[in-house]
């Protein structure tokens, strides 16, 4: 029930959700675990690298997300430099007529 409403939310205001399920947060269930059982230096460290995953994992997807923009940019720089640069006609022109 709960979940239809968040879902109907997330549909008109067109937001998406994500949800990955990897090593860090594996890490970080047993990292908690091992904190509940008093075993405090295992669950510190699981826990620290469970937060660190998900740093690397986002700052990759920001990065992939930077290179496509890039490309996408470069892409549209060609075609409008191809179209419209005067002295790449102005020469085909001159050379084509006799």
């Amino acid at each position: 029930m709960l979940a239809t409403i968040f879902g109907a939310i997330a549909r008109s205001l067109n937001m998406s959700f994500r949800i990955s399920f990897g090593l860090a947060e594996i890490l970080g269930i047993f990292g908690c675990y091992g904190l509940v059982v008093s075993n405090y230096v295992v669950g510190s460290i699981l826990l620290a690298l469970a937060v660190f995953g998900v740093f690397m994992r986002f700052a990759l997807e920001q990065q992939s997300k930077k290179e496509s923009n890039q490309k996408i940019e470069d892409i549209a720089n060609t075609v409008k430099d191809a179209l419209l640069a005067p002295q790449t006609w102005a020469g085909m022109m001159n050379k084509n007529m006799h």
